[in-house]
């Protein structure tokens, strides 16, 4: 199964005491998915036998994805920025529809980040 997608992002930044930052993020963009294989199985509870299996060939599907983050940047430098941040990101529907736990069939994916941005 393979997946890519774009999306147009925006964020807004608002600056407090000078160096402490909180932000917001939106996006939004088509999403691609591909499965060039016979069939595919999803493993939600191993220990119990659980698994999902789907057997579509060939299938290719677009649909709507979009994404919202949140996060804090520090700046601890003329130059530099300590980031920590949160997203939340729907990728769109899956070939093969719902699946046992998640009926919609959307895939939806969570992260945390850390990271140094510089400035130019």
């Amino acid at each position: 199964m393979k997946n890519f997608n774009i999306m147009v992002s925006g964020i807004y930044a608002y600056e407090l005491w000078g160096f402490f930052k909180p932000y917001v993020g939106v996006g939004i963009g088509p999403s691609y998915w591909s499965n060039n294989n016979s069939n595919y199985t999803y493993h939600y509870a191993p220990y119990f036998g659980w698994d999902y299996t789907i057997s579509k060939e060939n299938e290719n599907l677009w649909s709507f994805s979009y994404q919202t983050s949140i996060g804090i940047a520090l700046n601890v430098s003329k130059h530099f920025d300590l980031d920590v941040g949160a997203k939340i990101q729907n990728l769109g529907k899956i070939p093969g529809g719902g699946m046992l736990f998640n009926p919609t069939g959307n895939v939806i994916e969570t992260a945390m980040r850390t990271g140094v941005l510089y400035k130019f």
